[in-house]
């Protein structure tokens, strides 16, 4: 299941389109069948990849003399629970939205599933990309561009989620602000305490 699921967001990251188009052919499930892969997906997907992400923010402490272990076990958690919160207020967020959004009515029943996707696999992008960031010793500001990509990513799904054309636009402004906004905005708010 984790090969599977970083083949697809490797797929995607390269090729956004075809990677959407070959997701959607390895998700022919209906009902139950594909609500449990989704969770399987995040449970064996992308927790194990915010973890692993959260695990090197850890590095900060071996990287900058600066950061000490408190600094560094704080940074990683921090990193876990943005994420982790982050992809329930996206997913259930846009549950509510897509239903509005599809063209197919078919698509309309499984908005459930098709925002599980979507968050899961735009925001496993977002902890590659933070993922990358704590395994280097140098910021580079490369990496602070490098979340921009996601926006390409989604507006890619919007075929395969059958978006309605003049709908197109205000569903990538509300994904694209659920995928990179609200996970900084819960960073801010835990950085604050």
């Amino acid at each position: 299941m984790t090969f599977n699921y970083l083949r697809n967001l490797l797929q995607l990251i390269i090729f956004p389109a075809s990677g959407w188009d070959d997701i959607e052919r390895d998700n022919k499930l209906h009902g139950d069948a594909l609500t449990d892969y989704m969770r399987r997906i995040f449970l064996c997907g992308l927790l194990p990849l915010i973890g692993l992400a959260s695990v090197t923010a850890l590095l900060g402490a071996a990287y900058h003399h600066s950061v000490t272990i408190a600094i560094a076990t704080t940074t990683a958690i921090v990193t876990f629970v943005k994420y982790f919160v982050a992809y329930y207020i996206g997913t259930f967020t846009l549950q509510m939205l897509l239903p509005r959004w599809t063209e197919n009515s078919a698509r309309q029943h499984k908005a459930t599933d098709a925002a599980a996707m979507l968050i899961v696999y735009s925001m496993g992008y977002l902890v590659l990309v933070t993922l990358l960031r704590n395994l280097l010793p140098v910021d580079l500001a490369l990496l602070m561009f490098l979340p921009i990509y996601v926006i390409l990513i989604l507006w890619k799904a919007k075929s395969v989620l059958e978006i309605i054309p003049d709908k197109s636009g205000l569903y990538l402004v509300a994904a694209s602000l659920l995928t990179l906004a609200v996970p900084y905005v819960i960073e801010r708010l835990l950085n604050s305490f």
